[in-house]
């Protein structure tokens, strides 16, 4: 991602948004597990994944979600785009 990294984008999500968050990265080792978790705290999963694996990580996540109370059409700025209805 040019202007930021994976963690980076996570923080500023953060900002925005209480929302669960699932992070599939090609990032290995347990430093970057450790700060994925600390900073994502819902799930942080390393490629590869099988797809039975990942969705048995989703499906938890999803029962958990609250709907949202009201439909933001997403968030823009120079360095990140966000869209919240797809």
């Amino acid at each position: 991602m040019p202007g930021m990294d994976g963690f980076q984008l996570i923080s500023r999500i953060w900002e925005l948004s209480d929302a669960h968050l699932l992070v599939l990265t090609a990032l290995e080792g347990e430093e970057n597990l450790v700060m994925g978790l600390e900073l994502v705290a819902d799930e942080f999963l390393v490629k590869p994944i099988s797809q039975r694996a990942f969705l048995a990580r989703v499906r938890p996540l999803l029962r958990r979600a609250a709907p949202p109370e009201e439909t933001v059409p997403g968030y823009r700025d120079a360095a990140l785009t966000l869209d919240f209805v797809t």
